[in-house]
């Protein structure tokens, strides 16, 4: 085959590539690209298709090769290296896809691609002082985009700056109204503003456009405007701390001045008779801060959580024998009944309604064992919890002795103590001990 009649063969393959991919048959896609490269390796055209087209197919560790052989085919150009940021993004390879990202505006500060993903890759990194200047420079670039200002206003409000942030969530309200997303945020400046009446109302618009019903009747009942969930939406917690696994760590301890770990553990090593035991599980794990505390304690320890990036980081301790991916009462439901210690640290804020908790928690554990758990506390004489305009439930002492009783455990220990540090305030909870009778 002579080379005119190769590369008029690659070129047809190459065509069929891009119908194939704007009909988004992917697959089809991937393998004309793939012909057309093997008739004529190295076509920068082709590579980044067939990358872009592996992007889409979700497979980015093979998109990011044919990207870095196109950018060594033709150094520093834009295009390229936009797309080679955007799949290092992909990657969680935030730092040298910032790098590719700030080659181009180098070249074209008023990139808006490159500037959206810029400030993408900086709230990754959580540096969002450093990305305000990008929000800034987006906004004013392209004004009539609602995406843009809502991004400005998600930094604005984790930089605790809600008046700002209400400014730039009225806009994108404005330009999207059927946009949950800003509705919500838009509700959650509100709030954090002590405008209660209009952050309900700004969540009910929410849900009204199409927004998750159980994630805003959350808010709104936080907010007193309505019937108060049995616990928080699954989803709402998972994303919660998804998000928040890399810096979780470091936010509660320096930040938050976060006692619950050392506090229950010490607590429950002071009760009268506490003897080393088997096995014990630690409730909602998060990054195992409790592990390493509960390891010299018991033979082995698990640790069941609703997050996967927050196992991970609890699998990297080597604290626990097993970590397990379910919600507590579901993976409590399927063990025998043979735990010596059930610790629920800080568990309980996002749980309203502990009955089930209490009846798996029995059920799951040998005569004998304890539950050690915190709470944060509502007044006895109310209901049994409460949910606070923090997001977070509370409940009476009243109720959790009437649930120990109830559910076969003696009361040993109701210690109140600091739990954390929240806007310079203190936040107060119980610290409860109970034993398997």
């Amino acid at each position: 085959m002579g080379d005119t009649e190769r590369f008029e063969q690659a070129r047809a393959s190459f065509l069929r590539g891009v119908e194939a991919y704007e009909a988004q048959e992917l697959r089809e896609a991937e393998q004309h690209f793939e012909a057309a490269l093997r008739l004529v390796p190295g076509r920068v055209s082709t590579l980044t298709n067939l990358a872009a087209t592996r992007t889409a197919l979700h497979r980015h560790a093979e998109a990011l090769p044919l990207v870095e052989q196109a950018l060594a085919l033709e150094p520093g150009r834009p295009d390229l290296l936009l797309q080679h940021g955007l799949v290092l993004h992909a990657l969680e390879r935030f730092a040298p896809a910032l790098q590719s990202v700030d080659a181009v505006l180098r070249e074209d500060p008023a990139h808006a691609g490159a500037l959206r993903l810029r400030v993408r890759l900086l709230g990754a990194m959580e540096r969002h002082e450093e990305a305000l200047a990008s929000h800034a420079a987006l906004v004013a670039l392209e004004p009539g985009d609602a995406e843009a200002w809502l991004m400005q206003g998600q930094c604005l409000l984790i930089l605790q700056r809600p008046g700002d942030a209400l400014v730039s969530l009225q806009k994108a309200v404005h330009l999207a109204p059927t946009e949950s997303m800003a509705w919500s945020n838009l509700g959650s400046a509100l709030r954090d503003l002590q405008r209660p009446e209009e952050a309900i109302e700004a969540f009910a618009q929410a849900q009204a456009v199409g927004g998750d019903p159980a994630l805003a009747q959350y808010h709104i009942a936080a907010l007193g405007g309505g019937a108060v969930p049995a616990s928080a939406p699954e989803q709402y917690v998972r994303k919660l701390f998804d998000g928040y696994a890399d810096s979780f760590d470091t936010h509660l301890v320096e930040v938050l001045r976060y006692e619950v770990p050392q506090r229950l553990v010490e607590g429950l090593q002071r009760l009268p008779g506490f003897a080393p035991g088997a096995q014990a599980l630690d409730l909602g794990c998060g990054t195992g801060l409790c592990g390493p505390l509960l390891a010299p304690l018991y033979a082995a320890v698990d640790g069941v959580d609703l997050s996967a990036p927050m196992l991970e980081r609890a699998r990297a301790r080597g604290a626990y024998r097993r970590l397990l991916q379910s919600d507590v009462v579901a993976c409590l439901a399927s063990q025998p009944p043979a735990w010596d210690l059930l610790l629920a640290a800080d568990l309980f804020i996002y749980i309203g309604d502990l009955v089930p908790v209490f009846e798996a928690s029995s059920a799951a554990m040998r005569h004998g064992g304890l539950f050690s758990f915190s709470v944060e506390v509502a007044p006895d004489e109310g209901p049994d919890y409460v949910l606070l305009p923090s997001m977070r439930y509370a409940q009476s002492a009243a109720s959790l002795r009437r649930l120990a009783l109830r559910h076969g455990f003696e009361v040993l220990q109701m210690t109140p103590g600091p739990l954390r540090h929240e806007l310079q305030h203190e936040i107060h909870g119980l610290y409860v001990h109970l034993r398997k009778i």
